[in-house]
């Protein structure tokens, strides 16, 4: 919603979430600068593909414009000598449930985690739900520095991943106790 306002040194964010588990990614966190852009993903999704991924060996990346930003996405992480992806890692590309239907029927049927094999059920729009709750944080970080900005931000991400992994752990525990 930034983009046109040319004074500013940061136009938004972008980071990278696990579907699975519902949290924001550590160190995935990028600023925009005159809006979106692929280098800003490529830079969030490189520090996500290294952070504990050992052993893994298929990726599922979801992201609203992936029948744009994934055409070249391999060959620009081999190009750039600040991207880097595990070896052997295979990625398989989609996009979330809410926005595939926006594109044309081709990107549907080939990018929506409906028929995407392995993917299970999952309507890939985690950082939607996760924006919501950042989104109330946005009016006090506009006069903030730059690190004091990124500081406060990570704290409210950690606060989320906290939450998340406490409410995971007691309905884990609930399962366990009641069977």
């Amino acid at each position: 919603s930034n983009a046109s306002h040319q004074h500013l040194a940061v136009t938004g964010v972008g980071a990278t979430a696990c579907a699975r588990h519902g949290c924001f990614v550590p160190h995935s966190v990028v600023n925009f600068q005159l809006g979106e852009r692929q280098r800003n993903m490529d830079y969030s999704l490189s520090n996500a593909l290294n952070h504990n991924t050992d052993g893994i060996p298929l990726v599922f990346v979801l992201y609203d414009v992936i029948c744009q930003y994934g055409i070249h996405l391999e060959k620009r992480f081999r190009q750039s000598p600040h991207l880097s992806m595990p070896q052997n890692i295979v990625i398989q590309k989609g996009i979330g449930l809410f926005h595939v239907h926006g594109h044309k029927k081709e990107c549907e049927l080939r990018y929506s985690p409906t028929f995407i094999p392995g993917m299970g059920e999952t309507d890939g729009e985690i950082l939607e739900e996760l924006w919501s709750s950042l989104n109330r944080s946005s009016m006090t970080t506009r006069t903030m520095s730059t690190s004091q900005r990124q500081e406060t931000l990570d704290r409210h991400m950690n606060d989320w991943n906290w939450k998340k992994m406490i409410t995971m752990g007691m309905w884990m525990t609930f399962v366990c106790e009641h069977g």
